[in-house]
């Protein structure tokens, strides 16, 4: 039994300045590493089977796992190596098949040493006859026949009008990652308004489940913020208050109860509430005895209506 005749190369010719050619160039320009590795991994499955290969969907699968790219990537960058003519855009789109004439021109050179006839399918030749060596037959006249007996017919699903599963791969793995991105950002949106929808429930809950004395007293915090006018309204008073206060309900009483306003102050944070107006205050409410023997009838009125004052403020 005759051995089969070998059809593809064990090795090929690899250019001395391949990173220096122009298209090399743009191809890592756009996609570095990614894009190179795939273009000498086509070369890699072109030369074993002679000068093209079928750029099918099993082909895809199989780069994108050894590369570790997406399918989606791989059917990308293929339609950048035909528009930079490192493979024909005809070819591709038509036939799905990965060729050029470069590349069939480094096959036949290298099939010089063979020292046989190799017969090729002619419609994917690229050379033109000139350029095409003795050995190489395209079997033009052989198609020529078939297609005059009607045996030969153009394949639809790579016409123009249907360019192939890899512009339809593309297509549709786009309309799938765009789609995704929007119901990626509709959860987004639905998981940031529950959050604060469960915000503001936790923070009514903690309302509604305040002591009734902690809501008193913050109540209370409130309403001492009233009497934060300032120090410049007691400078701007025309009564000494303190002086008033230490008439009315005598000097150690107000020196106590300064002591516990700056005790209360600092604990509450309330720095920059009014001292002597908050002082009164506190003694009217707890009774202080009155010391009418110090102060007059008027002065008396006149200090009571300055506190009232002070108080409203």
């Amino acid at each position: 039994m005759a051995r089969p005749k070998k059809t593809g190369l064990d090795y090929f010719p690899f250019d001395a300045d391949f990173f220096t050619d122009t298209k090399i160039r743009a191809v890592k320009a756009h996609y570095g590493v990614e894009g190179i590795s795939l273009y000498i991994y086509c070369l890699c499955e072109i030369y074993p089977k002679g000068f093209f290969c079928c750029a099918d969907e099993d082909f895809c699968d199989c780069a994108a796992a050894d590369l570790g790219l997406t399918d989606e990537r791989v059917a990308e960058i293929l339609q950048f190596f035909c528009r930079k003519s490192l493979f024909d855009g005809r070819l591709f789109q038509e036939r799905g098949v990965l060729t050029s004439a470069a590349v069939q021109s480094r096959f036949q050179e290298a099939c010089k040493s063979f020292h046989r006839e190799f017969t090729v399918d002619g419609t994917l030749w690229l050379l033109p006859p000139e350029e095409t060596l003795p050995f190489i037959n395209t079997g033009s006249a052989i198609r020529k026949q078939l297609e005059d007996n009607g045996f030969l017919q153009e394949n639809p699903g790579f016409s123009q009008e249907n360019p192939g599963f890899l512009q339809e791969k593309c297509t549709k793995e786009s309309k799938e990652k765009e789609s995704k991105a929007e119901e990626s950002k509709e959860k987004e949106i639905k998981a940031d308004e529950s959050k604060k929808n469960q915000t503001k429930a936790n923070e009514s809950k903690a309302e509604e489940s305040k002591a009734p004395a902690e809501r008193l007293a913050a109540a209370n915090n409130n309403s001492f913020s009233a009497y934060n006018s300032d120090k410049a309204s007691q400078a701007d008073n025309p009564y000494d208050l303190r002086i008033a206060l230490s008439k009315m309900y005598g000097e150690q009483n107000v020196r106590e109860y300064e002591q516990k306003f700056r005790s209360w102050a600092a604990k509450q944070g309330h720095i920059n509430a009014a001292m002597y107006p908050t002082i009164s205050r506190w003694m009217e409410q707890d009774c202080i005895q009155k010391n009418y023997e110090e102060i007059s009838s008027a002065d008396y009125d006149d200090v009571m209506e300055e506190l009232r004052r002070q108080y409203s403020t």
